[in-house]
C-alpha cells in the first residue's frame, strides 16, 4: 500500500468532520459491520472504564483510521480477533521496550515506534487526536494515551497489511 500523506489524512478527516450526527452514527454502523471483531474489542470493558471521553476517541478515530484507510486502499479484510490479539501483543512489548515515559511529551515517548513506521502520518494523526489543548473536542488522561496508542497502532497494522 502507498504511503498515505498528510494532506490526504485531513481531507478525509475534514470530510468525515462535515458529517451530520446521523451520517456519522450510519458511518460507525457500517465500520461496526465491516469490522466485527475490532469493533467488539474497543467495545471491551477496559476501554469504557478509561471514561467516556476516552472511549469516544477511541470509536471516532478508529472510525476515522478505517475511513482513510479504506478510502485509499478499498475494501479492507476483515481482520480477525487473533490478528487483533496477536497485534495488540506485539505493540505492547514495543512500549515496554521504550524508556519509562518520565516528563517527557507522549509524542516523544513514542517517536522511536512511530519514526521507522510505514505509514508513519496515520500514526501521527493518531497523536493529534490525544491534544492537551483547551480546544480539544476531548479530555484524555495520561494514563489513558499508552492503551489507546496500542489499540489504535493495532487497528492500522491490520488495515495496512
Amino acid at each position: 500500500m502507498k504511503k498515505i500523506n498528510t494532506e490526504r489524512i485531513d481531507e478525509i478527516a475534514e470530510k468525515l468532520n462535515d458529517f451530520s450526527l446521523q451520517e456519522s452514527e450510519a458511518l460507525l454502523d457500517e465500520f461496526a459491520n465491516e469490522q466485527p471483531d475490532y469493533f467488539k474489542y474497543i467495545m471491551r470493558d477496559d476501554f469504557e472504564l478509561l471514561g467516556d471521553d476516552e472511549h469516544e476517541l477511541l470509536l471516532f478515530t478508529s472510525m476515522t483510521l478505517w475511513f482513510i484507510i479504506k478510502s485509499e486502499k478499498g475494501n479492507l479484510e476483515v481482520i480477525d480477533a487473533d490478528t487483533i490479539d496477536d497485534l495488540q501483543d506485539e505493540n505492547w512489548s514495543a512500549i515496554e521496550n521504550l524508556p519509562p515515559l518520565k516528563g517527557q511529551e507522549f509524542d516523544d515517548y513514542v517517536e522511536p515506534i512511530i519514526g521507522p513506521y510505514s505509514q508513519d502520518e496515520l500514526l501521527y494523526f493518531v497523536l493529534d487526536s490525544f491534544q492537551d489543548d483547551e480546544e480539544a473536542e476531548y479530555f484524555i488522561n495520561k494514563e489513558s494515551k499508552v492503551p489507546l496508542f496500542v489499540a489504535l497502532k493495532s487497528f492500522v497494522d491490520a488495515a495496512i497489511a
